[in-house]
């Protein structure tokens, strides 16, 4: 679990979580901020390792990621996977990508103005096999990606991070130290 304070920022950005064939996976992201406390931070998982031709055919994932400010919710996402699932495979699902993503912002990031409609017009001009959609609601921020690498997915997230911090936290972009080593 993930405490944010009152005025307090935190900026959760981990690496992807592999989930291995024949798995038997459980991931809970739990995040609970206070009145004017702020996170950034996402969840990318892969379902096995695509490049290694090694996809997740059997095995189960339950994965689950909660953000609350002050005990209210402001996204609960749930995932059951039992594989092979049409989940992984159909049109409403994964479309056969082998890794997925929620970015989340506790925070009012879009409006009607021309930083939204620069987001929006970067969005459609993602390739490299991505497919994102963001979503505001009140009090957050929800971006999701599909691919087939991680780092195509943290490619992504990266860029998104690096045009909201300023938005969001006047406080201008930069990698985290530890990418760095």
């Amino acid at each position: 679990m993930l405490s944010i304070a009152d005025g307090a920022v935190l900026e959760y950005l981990p690496q992807e979580n592999i989930v291995f064939d024949g798995a038997q996976g459980e991931l809970h992201t739990q995040v609970r901020i206070q009145a004017g406390g702020v996170f950034i931070g996402w969840e990318i998982t892969c379902l096995g390792r695509f490049e290694s031709n090694d996809p997740f055919n059997a095995g189960h994932l339950w994965q689950s990621i909660e953000v609350r400010r002050d005990g209210r919710p402001l996204f609960l996402d749930r995932l059951v996977l039992v594989a092979p699932s049409m989940l992984q495979t159909g049109i409403a699902g994964f479309q056969g990508r082998s890794v997925f993503g929620s970015f989340v912002v506790s925070a009012n990031v879009m409006g009607n103005d021309a930083f939204t409609d620069a987001l929006v017009s970067w969005q459609q001009s993602i390739s490299g096999g991505v497919d994102v959609a963001m979503t505001q609601k009140p009090d957050v921020w929800i971006a999701r990606a599909t691919g087939n690498k991680a780092e195509n997915v943290r490619e992504v997230f990266e860029v998104l991070r690096r045009k909201l911090r300023p938005r969001v936290l006047g406080r201008r972009p930069c990698e985290p130290r530890i990418w760095r080593t």
